[in-house]
């Protein structure tokens, strides 16, 4: 006991109880603040989706007129907000995906897709309503105006007729504008009874058509808008964000149940576990003395290996710092390397162990001299020789090498060990003249090496490996003239990959890299000339030049070229009616009857070609 008393031997379970005890309670704190800040995020979120409601009245309200026409620039922030509140629910969308919300992610996409629609009809809406609202007044001057005509002409049946039929006229413009009146059949039917009446007057009769042309815009504008609004309408955007709503309310009414119970039982698991400690504590208060009795034991005996350790340890240090040895298992692998060893071969202890032996081994060694020391040393015997060894620098140096197999109790061979001294001096001599020879013949190689690389860096996009745009301006005006001294057709063929910075945007830039190197790596599969060149002129855009006897077969090639990058099937969800990758091109032809064309007017050209092929729905050809 004085023993224990001298150690310091103390009862350690009063404390671990306490431990434990402050452990479960951080455990029970931390996940009451976690569950707190969940249904605070999913408070956020649903006042997010109140906000959204509110916006998409607003919004409707425009479709049916039920806000003035001086309102749009409040409907413009109203999109704007519903389109910053789009990007805070992003979070929580890709938060809800992560721990197995589908239905919710789903119903986010289906909004964010339609509220893009939805942008779109309200521009348009905007811009129809601004026409319509311009040729109403003008209609409406042009009334007054056409009825001071009449008027001038007398005050005969005839003008009275015409200036009631003038007032129906602009009544039923007034019905129009105001969505009171569908039907336009009749109007137009007593527009045209209305210019008939004033055939022979060219002063009426013109100012009847310009009546007739804002008539039309009219007309033209309010169909418009109804189709603006039925497809507004249809999107039904408002039963999304009810239903993203009630997916919401019903999930936390979930989650709100399932903490209540998690929260009880955790209690529960927390008093169960004190109890059990409780009587463990007791057993071990009682275990804890006759191990403190051992420990004490323990130590005297470890302070006197300590001390034999320290003798061993200084001689093994001097082993290690002054002869080059190494270990190996059966196969050869290294398994200990001694200081010297490390020093002399130029690598660390942490790159040598693990590695087969011949990490070292120099190629100018012949084969049938390891050859003849596994044969030795399998077979249980000591091989002794001279070795040229490879540092790791490169450099080599020669050692006397004793290589010994190292056995179990049982006379089984478990590895192999190995003691070395230098000799490189007698055989640095030896080699300096050959040595420098060949250094001579390493160096120039080298360099010749070095230069082809620098060359083709310098006309090589690092991407995607394809010809650059300077490449591009050292040959063009070459190309150009020999496909008109070959009289040939030469293709100048501009593509650009579709909706790329939405890819990038939505991929990633690194996914986005792996895009450009495939469509890089298609668009070489399909040359046909070694005289055909592609080039990476920056970002996604792409620049192939070729010939073809025919300008339908130089055509038909680009065609092949644009349809070939829809056929990798590169997911892209995000190119809007296709959903792959596709490209769009702008091809110029240069026939060789054509009157000359600088690179700089094909360029032009096919830039403004590209430009067409974009607005004409992507993934097509314009030439």
């Amino acid at each position: 006991m004085n023993k224990i008393q001298k150690r310091g031997c103390k009862k350690s379970g009063v404390n671990k109880l306490l431990i434990l005890l402050l452990f479960l309670f951080g455990i029970e704190v931390f996940y009451i603040i976690n569950s707190r800040t969940t249904i605070s995020r999913e408070y956020e979120l649903l006042d997010n989706l109140k906000s959204l409601k509110i916006l998409n009245q607003k919004i409707d309200g425009l479709f049916n007129k039920n806000i003035d026409h001086q309102s749009f620039d409040a409907i413009a922030e109203d999109t704007r907000e519903f389109k910053t509140v789009l990007l805070m629910l992003k979070e929580h969308a890709f938060f809800d995906k992560e721990k197995g919300h589908k239905s919710f992610h789903g119903l986010y996409n289906k909004l964010h897709s339609d509220f893009e629609l939805s942008e779109g009809y309200i521009e348009r809406y905007k811009s129809w309503n601004g026409l319509t609202i311009n040729s109403t007044r003008v209609l409406f001057d042009m009334h007054g105006y056409i009825k001071k005509l009449i008027r001038k002409r007398g005050t005969s049946e005839k003008e009275h007729f015409s200036e009631e039929l003038l007032d129906e006229i602009i009544f039923m413009v007034a019905l129009i504008n105001f969505d009171r009146l569908s039907e336009s059949e009749t109007l137009m039917k007593k527009v045209e009874l209305f210019k008939r009446e004033f055939q022979n007057d060219k002063r009426l009769l013109k100012s009847v058509n310009i009546m007739y042309k804002h008539i039309h815009v009219l007309l033209e504008g309010q169909a418009l808008m109804q189709v603006l609004k039925q497809e507004h309408s249809d999107l039904l955007i408002g039963d999304t964000i009810d239903k993203m709503y009630k997916l919401l309310l019903d999930d936390f009414v979930s989650k709100d149940r399932d903490n209540l119970f998690n929260f009880y039982l955790m209690n529960a698991v927390v008093l169960f576990l004190l109890i059990i400690l409780f009587f463990i504590s007791n057993k071990e208060s009682q275990l804890h003395e006759k191990v403190c009795l051992l420990n004490n034991d323990l130590e005297d005996k470890l302070i006197e290996l300590e001390d034999v350790n320290g003798e061993m340890k200084k001689l093994i240090e001097k082993f290690d710092r002054h002869v080059i040895a190494s270990e190996t298992d059966e196969k050869g692998i290294i398994t200990y390397a001694s200081t010297a060893f490390c020093e002399v071969s130029g690598y660390s202890l942490e790159e040598l162990l693990g590695q087969p032996h011949n990490i070292v081994r120099h190629s100018d060694v012949s084969k049938d001299i390891y050859k003849e020391m596994w044969s030795t040393i399998k077979s249980g015997k000591e091989w002794t020789g001279e070795i040229k060894n490879r540092k790791k620098d490169g450099s080599d140096y020669w050692v006397e090498v004793f290589v010994s197999p190292e056995l179990d109790k049982n006379g089984n061979i478990t590895g192999y060990s190995a003691i070395r001294h230098l000799i490189s001096s007698k055989k640095d001599l030896e080699e300096l003249s050959h040595s420098l020879e060949q250094q001579v013949y390493e160096r120039t190689h080298d360099l010749e090496v070095m230069m082809e690389k620098v060359k083709k860096l310098s006309i090589t996009d690092e991407l995607t490996g394809l010809y650059n745009r300077r490449y591009y301006a050292q040959i063009i005006d070459n190309e150009i003239k020999r496909a008109e001294r070959n009289k040939v057709c030469f293709g100048y063929f501009i593509l650009d990959i579709d909706n790329f910075k939405r890819f990038n945007d939505n991929y990633g830039h690194q996914r986005g890299d792996q895009v450009l190197m495939q469509v890089a790596n298609r668009f070489t599969s399909v040359l046909e000339r070694p005289d055909d060149f592609v080039f990476r002129m920056g970002g996604e855009e792409f620049l192939i030049i070729f010939t073809g006897e025919t300008k339908t077969k130089v055509v038909d090639f680009a065609q092949k070229v644009i349809e070939s990058i829809a056929m990798l099937n590169i997911e892209h969800a995000y190119n809007d009616g296709y959903h792959v990758v596709t490209v769009s091109g702008g091809l110029v032809v240069h026939e060789p009857e054509d009157e000359s064309m600088s690179a700089d007017e094909m360029y032009k050209l096919s830039d403004e070609l590209l430009y067409a092929a974009k607005e004409a729905g992507r993934n097509c050809l314009k030439s």
